[in-house]
């Protein structure tokens, strides 16, 4: 970027040679509330997750003691 071009101060706001305006003008991320962290969610869907596989692996032992008994009656 040449400072011939647009001037300093243009160069400070951020205007490139081209003359896009994209990053003085860029809009600035609204902070709505409190965002959840990424950290949080993942633990909670991981706890969530682990206690579907639990309840899987319960009913899967529960319908093989069935077929168990099924085959040796």
């Amino acid at each position: 970027m040449s400072l011939r071009n647009h001037g300093f101060r243009a160069v400070l706001k951020g205007i490139n040679k081209h003359g896009d305006h994209s990053r003085a003008t860029k809009k600035k991320s609204k902070n709505v509330g409190e965002q959840p962290r990424t950290e949080d969610l993942m633990g909670k869907m991981l706890s969530e997750m682990s206690s579907k596989i639990d309840a899987v692996e319960t009913s899967l032992t529960e319908v093989q003691k069935k077929k168990v008994k099924l085959l040796s009656a």
